[in-house]
């Protein structure tokens, strides 16, 4: 499990800058909280951001998110290829003045089971031939402006 919160919301990732003693939980805040959990092998993949308290630039950040999300994840059970799934989230985000803030520019991965963890595809540019059909996707597309971030996650089965 990984909870970030205020600029660590930047971070999709556990990295050097957990845990961090320069970042406190403060009484308006962004969290983002994402888990994988597995059950007999298989993975799972979910995340959500919420607001504490009341800021409107977290409201705003965390709305536009899971509003992008929900599109995305729409629009994906309907695609052919990870590029034209990247593609149309991409575009989103842009429209939406946000920027992808994944790291490896990617905006979700296959599930895999356990002991294939580390074969999983990314959906990404590299990737952008790839079927989606046949597997199951986490769409996780992490978004921010300035400090913060924020990003929604779910698994969906293309069958396109």
């Amino acid at each position: 499990m990984l909870v970030n919160f205020n600029t660590n919301s930047i971070y999709c990732t556990r990295g050097a800058h957990l845990p961090s003693d320069e970042v406190i939980l403060k009484v308006s805040d962004i969290v983002l909280v994402d888990f994988s959990p597995r059950l007999k092998g298989k993975w799972g993949d979910y995340s959500e951001t919420v607001v504490i308290g009341a800021d409107e630039r977290f409201t705003k950040l965390v709305e536009d998110a899971k509003h992008i999300f929900e599109q995305i994840y729409s629009y994906a059970e309907n695609c052919k290829t990870v590029g034209e799934l990247f593609h149309y989230c991409n575009g989103l985000i842009q429209q939406s003045d946000y920027h992808l803030l994944d790291p490896y520019g990617n905006i979700g991965h296959t599930i895999e089971d356990y002991d294939n963890h580390d074969k999983r595809i990314f959906i990404s540019p590299e990737n952008a031939n790839v079927p989606l059909k046949g597997r199951k996707w986490a769409i996780e597309p992490h978004i921010g402006l300035g400090k913060f971030g924020a990003k929604f996650e779910n698994v969906v089965t293309c069958s396109y």
